[in-house]
């Protein structure tokens, strides 16, 4: 696969990406957590495997036991930010944890990047590879496309914006902290004349081939975007508010119409940072993005009795 100029210069790969292994994560486990097995899936490269990690989800909030509820055939792929690794959400012990977010789905996928946690791929590790990984996830699921939500956070988004773009037929787009612009995040840092960038050219080279702006519009489905006010990092205006307004511009639908079936919703949350929006706002997060899942997705109501089935056996993964 030919790699980009300027997307897939080294100055732009040291600050994109943060790889490191999942070990800590899995260390002294024999067996996978409940409900938890790895799906290995084919790269854009040669030789490029992604290990990605699909987690069940289970009644009321996921936390284990018992049986499970019927989510209507729906699958979550779930895209993290540069600083961490699949694993850390898939073996995720902590209250409340990420896959909680997605109990109304049958499965959340957490879906990894080449070079990070057990993929291989790090000497080949760039933007534009890394990206063009994303579209042998989807396929790899066996899951049908309008059975699937995409999620993505930070640098994440990018991924789940390019999947929205390549398969628009998924259920619905979550994208929580998104990039809508390189410059708006690592602007400062890419013009400092010692690493050689030719700004311009890099931003062209975004348009084209990361391309926010044209993604968001060529998908129409549900899309939701959650962000801090707050978020120093990745900052609300350039970056949340533009992703709004781009959806918005390219909505077929009326305007009052906008927040219901084929709508976009743009959630800002008073607290919390970059990295602690989940956590900083856990009860808030997860009712808005319920009220998503079961309302424009079309994920099936949450059961008023229990007409759940038995869970399925565990899987091991070693």
């Amino acid at each position: 696969m030919k790699r980009r100029e300027w997307l897939d210069h080294g100055a732009c790969t040291r600050v994109f990406f943060f790889p490191h292994g999942d070990d800590a994560y899995r260390s002294g486990c024999v067996r996978a957590p409940a409900g938890v097995t790895e799906l290995r899936v084919r790269g854009a490269d040669d030789g490029v495997r992604l290990c990605c990690y699909r987690v069940r989800c289970r009644a009321g909030n996921g936390s284990g036991g018992g049986k499970k509820r019927s989510g209507g055939g729906y699958t979550v792929v779930a895209f993290h930010g540069n600083g961490e690794v699949a694993a850390s959400y898939a073996y995720d012990q902590e209250t409340p944890r990420m896959v909680d977010v997605f109990s109304g789905a049958d499965a959340v996928l957490f879906a990894e990047f080449r070079g990070y946690g057990s993929s291989t791929g790090r000497e080949m590790l760039c933007l534009s590879r890394a990206l063009a990984d994303a579209d042998n996830i989807i396929p790899a699921l066996g899951v049908p496309e309008n059975k699937v939500v995409v999620f993505g956070r930070s640098l994440g988004s990018l991924f789940a914006m390019r999947v929205a773009r390549k398969f628009p037929n998924i259920a619905g787009l979550i994208i929580e902290s998104g990039i809508a612009s390189l410059e708006s995040v690592w602007g400062e840092y890419l013009k400092e004349p010692e690493h050689g960038l030719d700004t311009a050219k890099l931003y062209a080279e975004e348009e084209k081939y990361v391309a926010q702006k044209r993604s968001l519009q060529k998908y129409q489905g549900p899309v939701l975007i959650l962000h801090t006010e707050d978020d120093k990092l990745v900052p609300f205006k350039a970056n949340a508010e533009a992703m709004y307004q781009w959806c918005r511009e390219a909505r077929t639908k009326p305007a009052d119409e906008q927040d219901t079936e084929h709508g976009v919703r743009l959630v800002p949350f008073p607290v919390g940072g970059h990295n602690y929006i989940f956590h900083a706002n856990a009860e808030a997060y997860c009712q808005t993005v319920a009220d998503f899942l079961h309302g424009p997705c079309g994920f099936p109501s949450p059961p008023a009795g229990k007409d759940e089935v038995e869970d399925e056996a565990t899987c091991c993964i070693y």
